[in-house]
């Protein structure tokens, strides 16, 4: 099938047996070998593509981008974990946050419903880092990074 576009390009559409279909674009017959071949897929298998780029975009997302937090503010890491026994007692968790050379260890906690919380209080402003810590596969070696800014007016710091 051969189709002219909105700039004038002429290009051929061909699909192979699992009607994976490529277009060539070219700008006229003679020049054909110009241009790189475009991968398309056909119309029925569109929801396999957006279910890929769904997983894809999940598991390469970090759990936080990196978000700012005032100084003396709370920043706070929320992840799902094991809620067989008892989280509240049979669960290590904790996240060591880290800012140049000084870093914390700040303990977590399970609160309820499978989700296991640590809350941090930056004294510095700047870039920091965090990794969890934890004996549940779930929790252990989350990473992600905020920027600590500089306090709003109401912001007085620990009283």
């Amino acid at each position: 099938m051969k189709f002219a576009n909105q700039n004038e390009m002429i290009g051929a559409r061909v699909c192979d047996s699992r009607q994976l279909c490529k277009i060539k674009r070219v700008e006229n017959a003679d020049t054909a070998e110009r241009f790189a071949l475009l991968r398309v897929a056909d119309p029925r298998s569109g929801f396999k593509a957006i279910v890929a780029v769904m997983l894809t975009v999940f598991f390469l997302t970090p759990i936080h981008a990196a978000e700012t937090v005032e100084q003396w503010g709370v920043y706070e890491i929320a992840l799902p974990g094991p809620t067989n026994g008892n989280p509240f007692m049979d669960v290590h968790f904790a996240a060591r946050f880290s800012q140049d050379y000084d870093s914390i260890e700040v303990p977590g906690f399970y609160d309820g419903d499978g989700v296991y919380r640590v809350r941090f209080m930056p004294e510095k402003q700047g870039a920091w880092k965090y990794v969890t810590e934890s004996d549940a596969n779930q929790l252990d070696g989350k990473t992600g990074e905020f920027v600590v800014a500089k306090p709003s007016a109401q912001n007085h710091g620990p009283v």
